[in-house]
């Protein structure tokens, strides 16, 4: 099954909300799972190996135009891990506003 490219989004446009559900959009389709929440641990719930993980930080990185480094994806367990650095990039690109 042939992957498709993330849609490129502005990080600085995307409310809280906006950025839970595009990470959960983002980790369904990388897993290939229709049941993810902001609780789903990568490994024992997606079982994410590290390619997996590798190829989620690009979609990331590629859809939401941020750069995650090697030791900030190492803290990634959860969804909610990538869903609060996320905001946290937002918070810092918007000036604090979110």
């Amino acid at each position: 099954m042939a992957k498709t490219e993330p849609q490129v989004l502005d990080i600085r446009l995307l409310s809280a909300e906006d950025m839970k559900q595009r990470v959960v959009k983002l980790i369904c389709e990388a897993s290939q799972k229709n049941d993810v929440t902001i609780e789903s641990r990568l490994i024992e719930d997606l079982h994410f190996d590290s390619l997996d993980f590798v190829d989620l930080m690009l979609r990331l990185e590629q859809s939401c135009k941020v750069k995650i480094s090697d030791d900030e994806a190492e803290r990634f367990r959860t969804v909610g891990d990538l869903v609060l650095f996320l905001e946290a990039k937002l918070a810092d690109v918007s000036g604090g506003i979110i």
